[in-house]
């Protein structure tokens, strides 16, 4: 056994349970449960097969598992609730629920009802399958202690339902437990069973915890039930139960969707002096709430907080601060705070772009050509930057820039798609210049990219009312299509 890292020869039935549990690797773990099995003179019981059946099951090696199911009946070790519970909990993460219900299945004809462990693990794989129905049901049918009958007979929902809420009927549930149904329910949009559960749970005397509020703040907040959220804060208070970080992004991030910035602001603060430390996810929710306010002076402040704490600033943040700028006409800053991450080198091609569209949309042509440059010296140029810089010139009416750009995309090694063909086409049928714009939508359709009719939004539709191209052929402005018409 020392050659298997174990200091010792012999052991208690708690030290091989502990020494087992301790096993990352699903190797090491047989090896040692082989080694037990050999030296005869260990009890190997239904706690040790549990541990190598889970261990067995996060390492998805399912016919190691199966082997082992098999030796543990053939040697007549009776599985307990708990096995099967973490059968169909390990079949269900592995993505194979068709086996997990095979499970349950088992389990039901060993005439062995669900303990409440079980029941959650079962309702758990349900909703995280979105089958929020089906957890629901399971649960109901459990709560009356037929949840048998719901697997075998697979009855008609109108008869497995019971037609008023049964949450701990016969069963007082533990916190973990009413925290998955509450969640089970809000997901599955059934407002008035989660209310119903946690009233339940407060009837019961089961104190709610940090948990149970953030998934019915966020529920409600979702569904703009703002006196519910006030409500299940004030009774947070009421409980003594203290929020946590995830509360307060939960809170900023409501109510600055909802426009209220000044209370979204209120929590941060609030989260502060509560000692917390506001973690990145609050920092960006409210930093993008600042930017499309144009709150520059609130934003800034938030970006230094974020810098002296380390904590990063992510692209789609850089984008939306880059276009606060610009809508405030702080073109210096603008290209600082462009400059500021290009420079580190950490740009994606992505990020680009959307500096690109955030100068070209506001018809700061050049600046978004100098951000191409720096695109393309960083070596991230792709189709859609050339589509963004050619949809810019067309915003500048630069229409010899974006027909250039266009003929030196394969040159650069870019092989236009159908956007860069819709992009350019648009922009010259705009212009009044079809003449120019049918060579263009030739191609596209040489190159198979579209049939007839290319999607176009045109600031003035009746320059494209009708427009001869020559050969008999028209663009014509159908809504928002320009159809190539005989």
């Amino acid at each position: 056994m020392r050659h298997l890292g174990l200091g010792k020869l012999e052991f208690s039935n708690k030290e091989r349970t502990i020494i087992l549990k301790e096993q990352v690797s699903w190797e090491r773990a047989m090896s040692i449960f082989e080694w037990f099995k050999k030296k005869g003179c260990y009890e190997l019981n239904v706690i040790h097969y549990n541990i190598m059946l889970r261990i067995l099951g996060k390492a998805r090696k399912w016919d190691e598992l199966e082997r082992m199911w098999d030796e543990m009946r053939d040697k007549k070790i009776a599985p307990i609730n708990s096995t099967y519970g973490m059968l169909i909990d390990v079949y269900s993460k592995g993505g194979l629920m068709e086996k997990a219900v095979v499970w349950l299945q088992r389990m039901n004809e060993e005439g062995m009802q669900p303990d409440e462990v079980t029941m959650g693990v079962v309702v758990q794989m349900y909703k995280k399958a979105g089958e929020f129905r089906k957890a629901e049901e399971f649960f109901k049918m459990w709560s009356c202690g037929k949840s048998s009958k719901y697997v075998k007979s697979r009855v008609e929902r109108a008869s497995v339902v019971p037609s008023k809420p049964s949450v701990g009927t016969h069963h007082s549930l533990s916190l973990y437990t009413y925290n998955t149904l509450i969640d089970t329910y809000g997901k599955a949009g059934q407002l008035q069973e989660m209310a119903h559960t946690f009233q339940k749970m407060l009837k019961d005397g089961v104190v709610p915890d940090t948990i149970t509020f953030n998934m019915m703040i966020h529920i409600y907040g979702n569904m703009g039930m703002i006196d519910q959220v006030n409500m299940l804060v004030k009774k947070m208070e009421e409980l003594k139960c203290t929020p946590h970080t995830r509360t307060y992004n939960i809170l900023i991030s409501l109510y600055a969707k909802r426009d209220d910035i000044d209370l979204a602001y209120s929590y941060f603060t609030k989260m502060k002096e509560a000692g917390l430390e506001p973690d990145v996810v609050g920092y960006r929710t409210l930093l993008y709430a600042f930017s499309i306010r144009h709150m520059v002076v609130e934003a800034e402040l938030l970006v230094s907080e974020m810098d002296e704490r380390g904590l990063e600033i992510d692209e789609f943040t850089q984008s939306a601060l880059t276009r606060m700028y610009i809508d405030a006409v702080m073109l210096d800053k603008s290209w600082s705070w462009f400059e500021r991450f290009h420079l580190e080198g950490k740009m994606s091609s992505e990020c680009y772009s959307a500096n690109i569209d955030a100068y070209g949309e506001r018809g700061y042509v050049d600046e978004a050509e100098k951000v191409f440059v720096c695109c393309h010296d960083m070596n991230k140029i792709g189709v859609v930057e050339f589509n963004v810089m050619i949809k810019t010139y067309g915003i500048g009416k630069k229409y010899d820039k974006a027909c250039k750009l266009f003929g030196s995309m394969e040159k650069r090694g870019v092989v236009p798609d159908r956007c860069s063909y819709i992009f350019l086409i648009q922009l010259l049928a705009a212009a009044d210049l079809p003449h120019i714009a049918k060579p263009y939508l030739l191609q596209m359709q040489e190159g198979g990219f579209s049939e007839r009719l290319c999607p176009v939004q045109c600031s003035n539709p009746e320059l494209l009312e009708t427009r001869r191209v020559g050969n008999g052929q028209k663009l014509v402005q159908r809504d928002d299509w320009v159809q190539c018409a005989a």
